[in-house]
């Protein structure tokens, strides 16, 4: 996991940060946490949030993600 990625997500706490509408610094909407969350595996969650944080991903990159994700790795293995 890239370090910036973990830092941010380090520092994202679920009860302040996930929010309705637009997110400011350091937050990320419902709608990318309900699309991050069909992930399995807990450390790629993680560095989704992150990366979504750092790098301000819409709900449309994060869905595209994840089902990028779902196709390659369709069980969820842990790596």
């Amino acid at each position: 996991m890239k370090k910036e990625y973990l830092e941010a997500f380090k520092n994202f706490r679920k009860e302040t940060d996930i929010v309705w509408g637009n997110p400011k610094k350091g937050q990320i909407s419902f709608s990318d946490i309900v699309e991050i969350q069909r992930l399995k595996c807990k450390t790629d969650v993680a560095e989704l949030i992150g990366g979504a944080i750092i790098n301000k991903l819409t709900v449309k990159e994060i869905s595209a993600v994840v089902q990028l994700y779902k196709r390659n790795n369709p069980r969820g293995e842990i790596r």
